[in-house]
């Protein structure tokens, strides 16, 4: 979903010597006591990674940040990297398994492997850290930061693809020492955290840059901008990926026969994360043949939960922010052009529902609001949005996820496609269908927490 920046009214352009390491050293001086506490944490876990692997991580890491896109992006390195040898990657949020957030040659990690590894490794090292302190003990992230380390590991893997969560130079992430950065593009999430404006989110997310380490992006406009500084600043050679790359991998594939041209639905930023994930690869293992390269991507699965059809007349999709309802807009003109959406909505954070549903509003014929299980918006709150919003649209509330779905099902009329999106959290919670899992999901472990 790349390609969507937008420089926010009252934010300006870009001044001409703008100097990347000043604004983020007031930015930490204005808040320097978080700043301190994201990079201590870090800093522990460059240790825990040392404790682990005192000759450094056996394999070579690619970071992965961006708005949109690092999902996609990291499953396409993973497989095409696979072609030279074993290959995996780390990827957040899960769908409906915990275990689906790191996988090796494609596959999640199998339960077993998942309880050794916290049994065995992480967790006696866990309590090793705490004794210091309890604040050291591995947060969430963390240890799964660690236990895809593991998994690389064990697998004798030569690549493994590690996604950042929310931003970029504050993430725990920082803490690998990768021989690739990506940066997919930035968009409009987050701004409370990252900043209301683009060049604010574009600084955070392009500090994953490191000193020699090539960066490689798709971002575009003032986010492109700030990231050519940021690289230039901190001397990581840039590499840009348009669309005038995207559209010349798709005359590939169209050339190669590999797409038939009447049957060709993947949408725009379909291509440009295509397109991405080749740049990166031509960098790391430029002896991958690009004839047998393309191909081999076409073919790899979407990570669950994108543009997902369960069964007939069923979409589900994780589009949680305006950028990513674009793209799905954008997804659904090309696989049912013109069939109204009867939408099964929830919310998590305080995404404005106006911005969120914009997108989509002129197929919509009908919405049912329901919940999504971690940080929820009240979906009767989203009622009165949308009563103000589109005062013309139906709309009605079912709290009930899986209760919203079979209304929804049971309801539909004539063309209608019934298209389950707004959060991860709200599909886990309609279609997952394994009940313990959803439970744990529901309640974050059961006992409640934070990302």
């Amino acid at each position: 979903m790349h390609g969507m920046e937008r420089d926010e009214t009252g934010c300006g352009p870009l001044p001409e010597g703008l100097n990347p390491a000043y604004l983020s050293a007031v930015d930490e001086l204005y808040h320097d006591q978080w700043a301190a506490g994201k990079l201590l944490r870090i800093r522990w876990l460059e240790r825990s990674i040392l404790h682990f692997w005192p000759q450094g991580h056996p394999t070579r890491l690619i970071h992965v940040a961006g708005t949109n896109g690092k999902g996609s992006t990291c499953r396409l390195l993973e497989a095409g990297l696979g072609l030279k040898g074993r290959a995996g990657s780390m990827t957040n949020p899960h769908l409906f398994d915990y275990a689906e957030r790191c996988s090796v040659d494609g596959a999640p990690l199998p339960h077993e492997q998942v309880t050794r590894l916290w049994r065995e490794r992480l967790r006696p090292h866990s309590l090793d850290r705490a004794e210091a302190g309890l604040e050291r003990a591995l947060t969430f992230a963390e240890a799964g930061i660690l236990m895809a380390l593991h998994a690389f590991a064990d697998a004798g893997a030569r690549w493994g693809v590690v996604e950042t969560g929310v931003g970029g130079r504050y993430a725990p992430s920082m803490a690998i020492k990768p021989a690739c950065c990506v940066l997919t593009n930035v968009g409009r999430d987050h701004p409370h955290t990252l900043g209301h404006c683009v060049w604010q989110r574009a600084l955070e997310k392009a500090g994953i840059a490191r000193p020699q380490i090539p960066l490689i992006t798709a971002a575009q406009g003032q986010a492109l901008d700030m990231a050519r500084r940021v690289a230039e600043q901190e001397g990581a050679p840039l590499t840009v990926v348009g669309p005038r790359e995207a559209q010349a991998v798709r005359e590939e594939a169209l050339r190669w026969r590999e797409v038939d041209p009447g049957q060709d639905t993947r949408a725009a930023h379909g291509w440009l994360n295509l397109a991405l994930a080749l740049a990166v690869l031509a960098e790391v293992e430029p002896e991958l043949e690009r004839r047998e390269l393309l191909p081999h991507l076409l073919r790899v699965p979407p990570l669950p939960g994108r543009f997902w059809e369960p069964r007939r007349h069923v979409v589900a999709d994780v589009a949680h922010n305006a950028d990513k309802v674009t793209a799905l807009a954008d997804q659904l003109e090309r696989s049912h052009p013109g069939r109204p959406l009867l939408l099964v909505m929830g919310l998590s954070r305080e995404r404005p529902l106006a911005d969120v549903l914009a997108p989509l509003a002129r197929r919509v014929s009908r919405v049912i609001f329901t919940s999504a299980s971690y940080a929820g918006r009240d979906p009767l709150a989203l009622l009165e949005e949308c009563r103000q919003a589109y005062p013309q649209l139906p709309a009605s509330v079912e709290l009930d996820p899986t209760r919203a779905l079979s209304l929804a099902e049971a309801g539909r009329e004539g063309e209608e496609l019934v298209v389950v999106t707004g959060s991860a959290y709200t599909i886990d919670q309609a279609f997952n269908p394994d009940p313990l899992l959803k439970r744990m999901n529901a309640d974050y472990g059961r006992r409640g927490g934070n990302h």
